[in-house]
């Protein structure tokens, strides 16, 4: 099996584009296939090498791997025009000249007589003579492929038998008038030059297919074999774009996620799997791997649940792992490195992407009460739950021995003199000493603070209550 993936370099690598990566890799390994990496950049005007660069680097990160190339297209412009003069020679593909004011005024014609709109074939009719007579005359012209009025089928591993009409395709553009090949003359070309024996890619590419396909035929070649995946969408079930979340993978690479759960991620997406046993790695769900696992449907993109899963890899990271991956997102954070090291340690389950050790250290760096938060004052109506602060504080302020056991020791003690809950109290300590409902475990908190710290703060947030009592 020979699979390829092939990016047009025109921007980031998009969320859509990373899933059709993985899936041809998934596919790859669960068949001992061999992937290969084409960039399409055969449109000059809008190809950057800082796009192809920018996609190779993010592939890597991905760790999606390819056995050969990348091939860039925009060297086998040579290849193209052989396979062009062929079709001429052959009389299946011609010269047109057709002007676009031409071709507007054939567009509006078809729609007033409410026919199909395209290409009415009529430079199909030119002679040869006539045709040599206008290149001499350097008139711009392209070159269109005749398209058979007959049905162009094909079936596709995901979904079925797809037929299209060959009258409504008219006769389509292979070579632009600037002599560069078009998009799917230059897949044809490559596919069968790389021997590609299937081609996975987006559900959106399903209308270039029978175009494709009738390429194929007039080349006297065989198609590789088809499987369209079904496109990701919002939670509105519209196409997936930046109002619903990020679009580019370079984005989540900057946020701290971590490239095995976005691949883990995408190579369950709309493939069915057992849903108590989603952490898996590539090489596992390639062991049970079906195309008719895939589903027809379109997947919706859920943000929370990769974010889930991102957690659930980076619970799994090593210590040292962890601060190695986290160290680019620790540049800014005014903390020793032991220190930040230890918070990292302790807040593991916490962080959702490597990014928010950020916030999480905040708290170390300054002090700042977060008032605007709906549980704030849940808490706050909790009955003597300040009486209960002011009374560990004065434990605290002759503590002598101050540890993370005597604070354990300090707490439980005052605990058992009161009537609140052990979550409230736990709660309210940690709101006055860090500003934050969430912080990494309790006690290791305030140990890292230190016992002058803890005391200064939990006293400023109760001189700052009276002025939040309209909260609750």
């Amino acid at each position: 099996m020979r699979l390829r993936f092939a990016p047009s370099p025109t921007g980031s690598l998009h969320v859509g584009s990373a899933r059709t990566a993985i899936m041809n890799q998934l596919v790859s390994v669960a068949n001992n296939g061999t992937l290969i990496l084409r960039i399409e950049d055969t449109d000059v005007s809008r190809s950057t090498e800082e796009s192809t660069n920018a996609i190779l680097s993010t592939l890597k990160w991905l760790g999606v791997s390819y056995g050969e190339g990348p091939f860039f297209q925009s060297s086998r412009e040579k290849l193209y025009s052989k396979y062009i003069k062929k079709l001429i020679s052959e009389g299946k593909a011609y010269c047109c000249f057709c002007t676009q004011e031409e071709l507007e005024e054939m567009r509006t014609k078809q729609l007033h007589k409410h026919i199909s709109t395209g290409y009415d074939g009529r430079c199909s009719k030119l002679s040869q003579e006539e045709v040599a007579e206008k290149i001499s005359q350097n008139l711009p012209y392209v070159v269109r492929l005749k398209i058979p009025p007959e049905k162009l089928m094909f079936n596709d591993l995901i979904k079925g038998i797809v037929e299209f009409d060959g009258k409504l395709l008219h006769d389509i553009i292979i070579l632009r008038s600037n002599g560069s090949p078009t998009y799917n003359l230059a897949v044809v070309v490559d596919d069968h030059e790389m021997n590609i024996s299937h081609v996975i890619r987006g559900e959106d590419h399903v209308s270039n297919t029978p175009k494709q396909i009738a390429i194929y035929n007039a080349l006297g070649l065989e198609a590789p074999i088809f499987a369209h995946i079904p496109l990701i969408i919002g939670a509105d079930r519209s196409k997936l774009s930046k109002r619903h979340c990020d679009t580019a993978i370079e984005d989540y690479q900057k946020k701290g996620f971590l490239p095995e759960a976005l691949v883990n991620y995408f190579s369950l997406l709309g493939y069915s799997h057992d849903a108590n046993n989603e952490i898996m790695t590539l090489e596992n769900i390639a062991k049970t791997f079906s195309f008719s696992s895939i589903s027809k449907s379109p997947s919706m993109f859920d943000l929370k649940k990769l974010t889930w899963m991102n957690n659930q890899y980076i619970r799994m990271l090593s210590d040292k792992e962890l601060y190695d991956k986290a160290k680019s997102f620790c540049k800014d954070i005014p903390l020793e490195e032991k220190k930040i090291k230890k918070i990292l340690l302790l807040s593991k389950d916490q962080l959702k992407v490597l990014s928010d050790i950020k916030e999480i250290c905040a708290p170390f760096c300054s002090y700042k009460i977060d008032w605007d938060q709906k549980k704030v004052v849940k808490l706050l109506k909790k009955e003597r739950i300040l009486d209960f602060l002011k009374e560990f504080i004065e434990k605290l302020e002759i503590l002598q021995d101050f540890s993370l056991n005597s604070l354990e020791i300090l707490f439980d003690t005052q605990l058992g003199l009161d009537s609140i809950k052990k979550r409230d109290a736990a709660q309210i300590i940690r709101f006055a000493s860090t500003g934050k409902l969430i912080s990494p475990p309790l006690f290791d908190t305030l140990y890292l603070l230190g016992q002058q710290e803890i005391i200064i703060r939990m006293n400023q947030f109760l001189q700052e209550v009276p002025c939040q009592e309209k909260m609750y």
